[in-house]
């Protein structure tokens, strides 16, 4: 009897309370105005990402229609949302106020550490939607809302490849085993599997080679299979132990699609080289992704019956479990109002310092391209004593892919037309507008080839002698004066002084050998030219290239590749002097040229004048 009385005298309170219950319209245009504010307050933020989703889509697209189908999840929660009265709380303003704070602060900390990076600003934004959705909402909404939420945190950005190649190469590694088995089992003769380096013998006794690259090791579609995963898990099953295991499924259902896309391409490969090239080489990856969305259903229909209690019938209690119940009006509690003015007037007036902030200080997240002064592969085929030798190489769709960029020159230089006085392989590889892109280096490419490391990676100082004269404008990153050089215009035959990189050469440098030919070490050095500055460094060429104070990006890799015989009376020190004489001689020509190609970064960062003596 009591409780009974307590119900109606609950009742009783909740009828005679003046709750507020708004039409869908105006909830949805309260969810209009909440976004358009949040997109105010952290503009950068979700431009940069927008950029991400949109010039990388093979990778990163699908972070597009994360939001929709965090929404689709709030909408199977909405009986369960608005079944009993909402309660608005004010400590959501305290969420709201952090994320702001957090996010500003990480435009004050150096470029050069992790906390400076677009993942972590994306833990702010996450901060400030967790307390706009409990400032509205209520703590109670979180039993049903968490899910989306955290959904949106985890798969609706872009994650840097600093992070996702700590993954990358050792499912690249499990994808060319197992397409080289697959391959096997299909009827193909191979040749051993050599790092991720597979070769297929054709009829005739001609080599057919199969690499497989980072964008075929499964990273590409993983962050997609996994949010594909995520969502039919929590939408299709209720425990949590069904669903993590679904879930978890997607990393070998990525792999296995992907020892299934490499076959697929190989073979057609062997067919015709058309097949790796163009639209057909995307279409390919593409229509692989139906069976992945049937290998998750599959799954799942053999993990139902688990679900099942003694008499065979299914509990429905997680997500959907309210789809089919009649919805309530939705009842809010009077303090919204102020409640909700306040947190749009937070975010407007908070976003608004943060942006002014930063455009104070000169800070430019998303950068805007700088085009090469004149293409990369229009280099001339004679560098002072070095001339072209065979033909330049040309890169399939899927190194494209990987290499990031396809401004590239791969070509071989021979010291007076003659390989036997020497030989280099140069390559270039030129990028431009996008941060969190890591550049690939011998050392970890020709591991993935099978090649073996000779010594570890080391730094090799260079002393070209440059004809470059002291200018009067200065960098403005470091303060130096710029060393100039005279080139002509090969159309209007004028002359005109091109700066020099700012910086010292100093190669970055890696000895290898095939352990089937150890008479022969492969060395690799490289170095980049960044925003007019060189640095050996794959780590600290994007904090130079992509200073949060420079409007514009861009980097090149400059790498030299040498083959050297250890079977002359030679050592290893008489080798790498060799290696470094010849590379020394040819930047002695080649830097000359190089800045006919790159950007005259002087016209983007504006010239200073000199301080007066």
């Amino acid at each position: 009897m009591p409780s009974s009385q307590t119900e109606e005298s609950t009742t009783e309170v909740e009828s005679s309370r003046n709750w507020i219950t708004p039409s869908n319209g105006v909830m949805i245009g309260i969810l209009v105005l909440v976004a358009g504010c949040l997109g105010v307050a952290f503009r950068d933020f979700f431009l940069l990402q927008y950029h991400y989703a949109t010039v990388e889509a093979a990778d990163w697209g699908h972070t597009l229609f994360i939001p929709l189908i965090a929404l689709y999840v709030v909408l199977l929660h909405k009986a369960d949302l608005f079944e009993g009265p909402i309660t608005p709380s004010k400590s959501g303003f305290l969420l709201v106020i952090a994320g702001i704070l957090w996010y500003a602060a990480t435009w004050l900390t150096p470029d050069s550490t992790f906390l400076n990076s677009h993942n972590i600003r994306a833990v702010g934004v996450f901060l400030a939607i967790l307390g706009v959705t409990i400032g509205l909402l209520g703590w109670r909404s979180l039993i049903w809302l968490w899910f989306p939420l955290l959904y949106i945190f985890v798969f609706g950005q872009r994650i840097t490849d600093k992070v996702l190649l700590e993954i990358t190469l050792p499912m690249q590694s499990i994808a060319a085993w197992g397409s080289w088995h697959a391959l096997e089992f299909l009827g193909y003769d191979l040749l051993p599997l050599r790092g991720n380096h597979i070769v297929v013998l054709l009829p005739g006794g001609e080599e057919y080679p199969l690499d497989v690259a980072e964008a075929c090791s499964g990273m590409r579609m993983l962050m997609a299979f996994l949010a594909l995963g995520t969502v039919i898990a929590y939408v299709g099953l209720d425990r949590w132990p069904l669903r993590l295991l679904l879930i978890a499924s997607g990393i070998p259902i990525a792999i296995f699609i992907n020892v299934l896309r490499i076959c697929t391409l190989g073979i057609l490969g062997m067919n015709g080289e058309g097949f790796m090239f163009g639209e057909f080489h995307s279409l390919v990856g593409l229509a692989w992704m139906i069976p992945t969305f049937g290998l998750f259903m599959l799954l799942m229909w053999f993990l139902r019956p688990l679900e099942e209690d003694e008499d065979g019938n299914r509990l429905r209690r997680g997500a959907g479990s309210a789809e089919t119940r009649e919805t309530r009006p939705a009842r809010f509690d009077p303090r919204v109002r102020w409640i909700g003015v306040g947190l749009v007037t937070t975010l407007l007036v908070g976003g608004t310092l943060v942006n002014a902030t930063i455009a104070g200080l000169g800070i430019h997240l998303v950068k805007k391209q700088v085009p090469p002064r004149s293409p990369i592969d229009e280099l001339p085929e004679r560098i002072g004593d070095w001339t072209k030798y065979g033909d330049d190489d040309v890169f399939s769709d899927t190194l494209i892919e990987v290499l990031g960029t396809s401004r590239y020159l791969q070509r071989f230089y021979a010291l007076n037309g003659d390989p036997a006085e020497g030989l280099l392989q140069l390559h270039l590889a030129y990028y431009t507008d996008l941060a969190g892109t890591a550049p690939h280096v011998p050392e970890v490419c020709w591991e993935n080839h099978g090649l073996i490391s000779v010594r570890d990676p080391f730094e090799l100082p260079l002393e070209p002698d440059l004809p470059g004269r002291t200018s009067e404008s200065r960098n403005l990153a470091t303060g130096l004066a710029y060393e100039t050089v005279p080139r002509m215009d090969p159309v209007t035959g004028e002359y005109s002084d091109l700066p020099l990189p700012i910086g010292g050469y100093t190669l970055r440098t890696t000895i290898f050998t095939n352990p089937e030919n150890t008479s022969y070490q492969n060395y690799g050095g490289y170095f980049f030219v960044a925003n007019g500055r060189t640095t050996p460094s794959a780590m600290a060429v994007e904090n130079v290239a992509f200073d949060l104070t420079s409007e514009y990006a861009y980097y090149c890799k400059i790498q030299l590749n040498a083959t050297m015989s250890t079977l002359s009376s030679t050592n290893d020190e008489a080798n790498l002097e060799r290696f470094k004489s010849q590379v020394t001689d040819f930047l002695e020509s080649l830097i000359p040229e190089m800045t006919e190609i790159l950007p005259d970064w002087r016209d983007f960062e504006g010239e200073t004048e000199p301080e007066d003596a």
